[in-house]
């Protein structure tokens, strides 16, 4: 697993069978991604609402909810609780499902990676700037704060909040997302080595440009699975597959990746989108 955590990046833990594997030299292969969080070129994840999905979802649902509520509770309570429990300059480590892929198709015919223990990753996005490209996507804006001051204070007052509103449903939400990435969220976290995945598997040096990533996977989640609520996988797999269509359309017509499209001119497109 790998998370947020101020001057660290793709933090995980070595597991038991790791240790097992490197001590009794088994002819096996630990492959180990980062978070994965959609195709690099459309952000369709199949219906995966976990982690990196999970806090776009629940801050994009939770700003829905808020703005239904009076003045000025709603002011207030934006300011209070879209606010996410870490560093801007922190990097998650996340990575596309396609650079997975790659790496367990290179795993079969690459014999020195045997007995090794690698971690698939991109470069680390910066919680800023994932926090920025939301803003510009949705008009939401997300703030951060110290881990230890909102374990110790910001959550107690959260919760208190949400019941004097009588929005006990929309608190557990915003605790299920606590509980995904407060343990990793505060300092000391173990750090992975990096760039393994290319010296033993032979995959590229490029990377995914994780920013466009998450440009693409924000547009997915809000116009395709609306914030997680559409959770029927056969509908998923019929909305992913126009999705990709009209990406790929968009990419022809503007010559670049879709991505690079700026949000009003994306917005405007969204009216030939039919799902």
């Amino acid at each position: 697993s790998s998370c947020t955590c101020p001057m660290y990046s793709a933090v995980s833990t070595q597991s038991t069978w790791d240790m097992y594997m490197m001590t009794n030299r088994l002819r096996v292969i630990s492959l180990c991604p980062a978070i994965t969080i959609g195709h690099s070129r459309t952000g369709n994840n199949h219906g995966d609402t976990k982690v990196i999905n999970a806090a776009g979802n629940a801050f994009g649902r939770i700003a829905e909810e808020l703005d239904k509520q009076p003045e000025p509770i709603r002011t207030l309570a934006r300011r209070l609780v879209m606010a996410f429990p870490a560093s801007q300059p922190a990097r998650i480590g996340v990575v596309s499902v396609d650079r997975i892929t790659e790496g367990l198709a290179a795993a079969l015919y690459k014999p020195l990676a045997t007995g090794e223990r690698i971690h698939i990753t991109g470069d680390g996005l910066p919680a800023g700037a994932f926090a920025s490209i939301f803003s510009e996507e949705t008009g939401v804006k997300i703030g951060f704060v110290n881990p230890v001051l909102h374990r110790k204070i910001r959550r107690p007052i959260l919760k208190l909040m949400f019941k004097l509103i009588k929005q006990d449903k929309l608190y557990s939400r915003l605790e299920l997302l606590f509980d995904i990435f407060g343990s990793y969220a505060e300092w000391g976290q173990p750090v992975h080595q990096l760039g393994n995945d290319v010296r033993l598997l032979g995959l590229t040096e490029k990377r995914p440009d994780l920013y466009l990533l998450a440009r693409v996977l924000i547009r997915h989640n809000y116009h395709v699975q609306n914030w997680g609520r559409i959770r029927d996988p056969l509908e998923i797999a019929r909305r992913e597959k126009i999705w990709k269509k009209f990406i790929h359309d968009l990419e022809v017509k503007y010559g670049s990746h879709a991505g690079e499209i700026p949000p009003d001119k994306f917005k405007s497109e969204l009216q030939n989108l039919k799902l």
